[in-house]
């Protein structure tokens, strides 16, 4: 469309997010190094939005997230640090909206979930440390959710993933190590959901999204890492099956939506990793393919899901390494 960054080299676009016919992104611009830049997929309409670190200092835009017509993302400046930033698509349009940490310090915004019109993050500020934030765009709007680790301690939520009126997280309150959280951005509603493991931590994972049930995986110092379900509740959240029985675990990873149930990758001893797919029963947690026979494992990355088809990359074949594979 464009040669951003004119001559041999590239510019190296990152971080894609649309909104309506538009498209956001990051690339390195002459002059300007690594800043946001859209395209409406012609030439004369890609073009970098602002160079919010001017000069050649890039701001290294991250977390591209929409929210209706506004575009949130956090970036680095040299009087701010890195912070959280929105943009309408326009120079002037594009602004800090709140310097959480103040001063140079850092709030290093991660994680942005859009729940409704609120952005929900985690952050940085020095009398708490990293916990839960909410925004709707302005200074005044954005604040702590709530400081599960009272004082200067850090939750260090990870994992945002929005389910109905909801987002689910992975946090640690000092008490109950990493489990399973949800939050509908107040602070009487950000709870813990299960204590899944009461003897340390569960560290959920690879939180999705698949009607209205939110599957991840979590270890539950018996079964090893395996994979879960929850509808919210702590009763409704349940193992769904013991894939790889015993301690040992079946390190589920790669979990994607498909139709009303999901794929994903497990190890099993006998077959290696390899594509599974699952309808929330136990009885329909089954392998899709034992891809590369035997132990060794087809190891499926990149597990993407087109139509009815899923598409992976199997990176442990002997014979053909990082071949994709479709499966139907």
């Amino acid at each position: 469309m464009k040669d951003l960054y004119a001559g041999m080299l590239g510019s190296y676009p990152r971080n894609l997010s649309a909104i309506g016919n538009v498209l956001y992104f990051v690339a390195y611009n002459s002059g300007a190094g690594y800043e946001l830049d859209r395209s409406d997929g012609t030439a004369a309409g890609t073009y970098m939005v602002a160079d919010i670190a001017p000069g050649t200092t890039a701001s290294n835009p991250t977390s591209l997230t929409a929210i209706g017509s506004t575009l949130y993302f956090s970036a680095t400046t040299t009087a701010n640090g890195t912070e959280l930033w929105k943009s309408d698509g326009t120079t002037a349009g594009t602004k800090l909206v709140s310097d959480i940490n103040p001063g140079t310090g850092s709030a290093s915004p991660k994680g942005l979930t859009a729940l409704g019109s609120t952005l929900i993050f985690t952050a940085f500020e020095p009398t708490h440390g990293f916990e839960l934030w909410k925004s709707d765009g302005t200074a005044t709007g954005t604040s702590m959710v709530k400081d599960i680790v009272a004082g200067t301690g850090s939750t260090l939520p990870a994992n945002l993933t929005t389910m109905g009126s909801a987002v689910y997280f992975s946090a640690d309150d000092g008490v109950h190590g990493s489990e399973l959280w949800k939050t509908d951005g107040t602070t009487t509603g950000t709870t813990m959901v299960a204590d899944i493991n009461p003897t340390g931590a569960s560290s959920p994972t690879s939180l999705t999204v698949s009607g209205s049930t939110l599957y991840f995986a979590a270890n539950d110092g018996v079964h090893g890492s395996e994979l879960w379900k929850t509808d919210g509740t702590t009763t409704g959240t349940t193992m769904v099956a013991d894939i790889n029985p015993g301690a040992g675990g079946s390190n589920v990873t790669q979990i994607n939506c498909l139709g009303s149930g999901i794929v994903f990758s497990a190890y099993t001893p006998a077959a290696g990793y390899e594509p599974w797919k699952s309808d929330g029963t136990t009885a329909g947690t089954a392998m899709l393919a034992d891809v590369i026979p035997g132990t060794v494992g087809s190891t499926p990355t990149n597990i993407t899901i087109v139509g009815s088809a899923i598409y992976f990359v199997s990176t442990n074949d002997p014979l053909h390494p990082n071949r994709l594979w479709k499966l139907v």
